[in-house]
C-alpha cells in the first residue's frame, strides 16, 4: 500500500499504473480517499484520482491509500498537488 497525506489544493492526483507480475491485470486494485473507496476507474496504465468528488474545501486534510498487488509499484506522478503552496 502507498499512503500519501497532504491538503486539498483544488487539484487531482495522477497515477501511473503498470501491469502486475502476471501481466493480466493492472497493479492497483483499490484506492481510498479519507477512508472512502474511490469510484475512479483504475484499470488502465494511468488514471486520475478526482478529489473534487469529495466536497473538500481548500486546505482540508487529505489521505490517499493506493492498494496494489505484490511485485509491482504504481507511481504518483504529481504528489506535490497535496502540498500547500508557498508564495
Amino acid at each position: 500500500m502507498i499512503e500519501i497525506n497532504g491538503i486539498y489544493t483544488g487539484k487531482n492526483l495522477y497515477v501511473q499504473n503498470p501491469f502486475s507480475n502476471s501481466g493480466e491485470t493492472y497493479c492497483v486494485y483499490e484506492v481510498k480517499v479519507n477512508g472512502m473507496t474511490a469510484s475512479d476507474p483504475f484499470e488502465s496504465s494511468a488514471f486520475e484520482i478526482d478529489l473534487s468528488k469529495y466536497s473538500f474545501k481548500l486546505g482540508d486534510a487529505v489521505t490517499v491509500h493506493i492498494y496494489h498487488r505484490d511485485g509491482c509499484l504504481p507511481k504518483i506522478l504529481n504528489p506535490e498537488v497535496l502540498q500547500p503552496r508557498t508564495h
